[in-house]
């Protein structure tokens, strides 16, 4: 599964939506089955998003510089 956050040209309202894959959101787009919950247009872009990294290391909050 795959996060994106998308944008919405008629409207302007940003909103995340998930697709099984890559090639999945490339294939709807393509067919116009994508659309704005708002505004329903089909006008719909992906934006840029910064990854999410998760630390595997336990940060001790206490410790002293």
């Amino acid at each position: 599964m795959i996060k994106y956050k998308l944008e919405c040209k008629n409207c302007e309202i940003t909103f995340d939506s998930w697709f099984a894959t890559s090639k999945e959101y490339e294939k709807l787009k393509k067919k116009k089955l994508l659309a704005c919950y708002n505004c329903e247009s089909s006008e719909v872009e992906k934006t840029l998003m910064a990854p999410k990294f998760i630390n595997s290391k336990k940060i001790d909050c206490r410790r002293n510089s």
